[in-house]
């Protein structure tokens, strides 16, 4: 990953903006310089005093990507980050993958609960036959039961009539699944059903 210089040092709920626009809000996980390099992730707590001026933007893969889900797992919201698959529960398989990599070890079970844990929601983008590119899917991560990742997928793109082999056409429908988890929301004053 790549070092970026911070005008001054990083607190919790700090938001800066990166080359390209980028808005970086919410800081809650810095990685800190020094031995260990990109391992030495941990969480920013508020008042904590971190006198941190620089943040490492990561490629997730190997002990990195563990370290993403034990600073996600800390009681903070605010988390995302971004990961290459081709759905959504291959996602979730690269991701097992990945910290499996990086974890000496850690049973896969462990793992599947952290993630599980971890992410409320993922995103699925793809890039299309017309280059394009489009939401995919949204998909609720509904906990770990079974050995398994449970999914509720929210919404789904569906091409409509208007479609052809040079141009795509269409957009995200809702799926009649509800979302399940919506304590947070609810926390934050937020009541409309999804």
């Amino acid at each position: 990953g790549g070092a970026v210089e911070l005008p001054r040092p990083v607190e919790a709920g700090d938001q800066f903006v990166l080359q390209g626009g980028v808005e970086l809000g919410g800081v809650h996980a810095v990685v800190l310089d020094g031995v260990g390099g990109a391992h030495d992730l941990r969480p920013l707590q508020a008042g904590d005093g971190a006198q941190q001026r620089r943040l490492h933007l990561l490629r997730q893969g190997g002990g990195e990507a563990l370290d993403m889900l034990q600073a996600m797992n800390t009681g903070h919201d605010g988390s995302l980050s971004t990961g290459h698959a081709n759905s959504t529960r291959d996602m979730l398989s690269r991701l097992e993958t990945m910290v499996l990599q990086g974890a000496d070890g850690l049973p896969l079970e462990a793992i599947r609960q952290q993630i599980a844990s971890a992410l409320d929601i993922i995103i699925h983008l793809s890039r299309l036959r017309d280059k394009s590119r489009r939401t995919m899917e949204i998909t609720e991560v509904c906990g770990y039961e079974n050995g398994e990742i449970r999914l509720n997928p929210l919404y789904v793109f569906e091409e409509d009539e208007a479609s052809t082999l040079e141009k795509v056409s269409g957009g995200l429908v809702r799926t009649k699944n509800k979302l399940k988890n919506d304590r947070k929301l609810k926390t934050m004053g937020y009541y409309e059903e999804i």
